[in-house]
């Protein structure tokens, strides 16, 4: 998702969280796979840190909560306006948090629906 559209979204990152541990870890001998490895990963840190040092919000980091957080609520807030979906009401947090839970994980098939792929 590049975020150039003309919503308000921002671009998301991705946090590696335990597979960067898990990757620096593998025994890969061919060279051209341990670039590969590195390039991904710098991948991800670079989608994460803007140039200028702030954060992009990041989206499905369940390493740290297995709750929907930040870029989750926003991604899921913004999906739902664009594929006008059913959203909370009154929108507060926790209905978001709650909202967001359901369509990631499927409980909600809204978007697997709309969005197979």
């Amino acid at each position: 998702y590049s975020g150039l559209n003309e919503a308000p979204p921002r671009p998301f990152g991705f946090e590696s969280g335990s597979f960067e541990t898990l990757a620096k870890n593998l025994p890969i001998y061919d060279p051209q796979l341990t670039a590969l490895r590195f390039q991904c990963l710098d991948y991800m840190r670079g989608m994460t840190i803007k140039d200028d040092g702030t954060w992009n919000p990041t989206i499905f980091n369940f390493d740290s909560s297995l709750t929907p957080h930040g870029g989750d609520l926003e991604l899921m807030n913004h999906l739902s306006i664009e594929l006008a979906l059913p959203r909370p009401y009154p929108v507060t947090e926790s209905s978001m948090t709650t909202h967001a839970a359901r369509l990631i994980s499927g409980q909600n098939g809204a978007i697997i629906e709309i969005l197979p792929e």
